[in-house]
């Protein structure tokens, strides 16, 4: 007897971990298609949001070429986001401005003004998606105008002195910023120099490599394409354990006050 060739070949055994209000692991294999406003034109798939106990949203979206945004993204009042373009060649587009954006580039938008972005390239392109309410900070002015650039021509520095840990900053450090996304990178070896346990929360995407993490209470090893969301409090900690440089995209809310 023969099946289709999309049939399970065994049983199913997904790598994805999830707990909620503490830590989440979401392999790629794994994604369903979300359908999505103003990126009715894409493949989009949510990997955090409130309901898992996140305080933003993330999402992976791919498009074929000449797709992309039918309306302004995230336009919404008191809203920020970010983008970055982990495969493919975009065109960005954010307050009047447009931008070229190939491969490891990336868009922050202010509070309110949303972006558009569109396939410019041959290939199918992957964006990956960052959308929070923007926490205003009382006597200092919310970001006005949109940041653009290439992760490939920023500078490079070792975490804490360590040689086999590299870190890149994509956003300004600067109070007026309620948000930091950072490019991680661990060589072989390589590994947070303790176990991390604060109040900030990350999303993390791993854009190349394998890495052992450390993530509440248990080890789960993670590669390529694979999501890890970190709430508040909860320990984490990685080793670089492949034959190769292990990257993620993290981000993190930062210069903020507790709310209470």
């Amino acid at each position: 007897m023969s099946f289709p060739s999309g049939f399970p070949t065994g049983i199913l055994t997904p790598r994805a971990v999830v707990k909620h209000g503490s830590y989440a692991v979401i392999p790629k294999d794994g994604l369903c298609k979300n359908v999505i406003p103003c990126l009715e034109a894409c493949d989009v798939s949510v990997l955090a949001s409130p309901r898992l106990g996140a305080g933003f949203a993330f999402y992976r979206a791919q498009a074929l070429p000449g797709k992309g945004t039918s309306a302004p993204w995230a336009a919404e009042e008191g809203i920020e986001s970010y983008v970055y373009v982990y495969e493919g060649h975009a065109r960005l587009r954010c307050m009047g401005q447009a931008f070229d954006a190939p491969s490891a580039s990336f868009l922050y938008a202010p509070p309110g003004a949303g972006m558009e972005f569109e396939n410019v390239g041959e290939g199918e392109m992957t964006l990956l998606l960052y959308r929070q309410r923007y926490k205003p900070l009382k006597g200092v002015a919310a970001p006005a105008a949109p940041i653009f650039g290439s992760a490939w021509d920023l500078p490079v520095e070792n975490l804490f002195g360590m040689e086999n840990v590299q870190r890149v900053l994509t956003l300004p450090d600067e109070l007026s910023m309620d948000l930091a996304v950072n490019l991680m990178s661990f060589q072989p070896g390589g590994c947070h120099t303790y176990a991390e346990t604060h109040a900030d929360e990350h999303a993390m995407y791993v854009l190349e490599g394998e890495g052992a993490y450390w993530l509440g209470d248990n080890w789960s090893i993670t590669k390529k394409d694979d999501f890890v969301w970190m709430g508040p409090f909860c320990p984490q900690a990685a080793y670089g354990v492949g034959r190769h440089r292990y990257t993620y995209l993290l981000t993190k809310d930062v210069n903020r006050d507790v709310e209470l």
